[in-house]
């Protein structure tokens, strides 16, 4: 799923963006329209900056290989072994879960693989979540660590 919205997302908001600016400017002097333009070309800036940076370097699919995850980001695949992971974080933001991966030893994709985790059925905004906390005794497992 997060393969198609990081394809789909940006040819859609972009697209949508460059024909309104040209409707704009095709249908009214350009003495009423630059300021609109400019703004459509700031947004157009900070959309991709934010787009660069927040969605791009999320995995778009990360399966269970049992001891280990296989995690897909595009068209390369890394196999993360459990005592390859360090420390398992989840962000909640707005209505996206991000998980992170921080790995011992830095992979293709980097020192951390990110990806969004799937929300529960009833999220407990007090409680941490029960896939992050599977992952996180996996990985307390795999280092032969107890968890109380």
């Amino acid at each position: 799923m997060t393969g198609i919205t990081k394809r789909v997302a940006p040819v859609a908001v972009l697209g949508a963006l460059v024909i309104g600016s040209v409707t704009l400017a095709a249908t009214r002097p350009l003495e009423q329209t630059w300021w609109s333009l400019a703004m459509a070309a700031l947004f157009a800036v900070v959309f991709c900056l934010a787009y660069r940076f927040r969605i791009w370097p999320l995995a778009d699919e990360v399966l269970d290989g049992g001891d280990h995850l296989l995690v897909r980001r595009r068209d390369e695949e890394q196999r993360v072994l459990f005592s390859d992971i360090s420390r398992v974080e989840l962000s909640r933001s707005g209505k996206s879960h991000r998980m992170t991966l921080f790995l011992a030893r830095p992979g293709p994709f980097g020192a951390a693989v990110v990806f969004l985790a799937p929300k529960s059925a009833f999220p407990n905004p007090f409680a941490r979540d029960p896939l992050e906390l599977e992952l996180a005794s996996r990985v307390d497992a795999a280092h032969g660590r107890t968890t109380s």
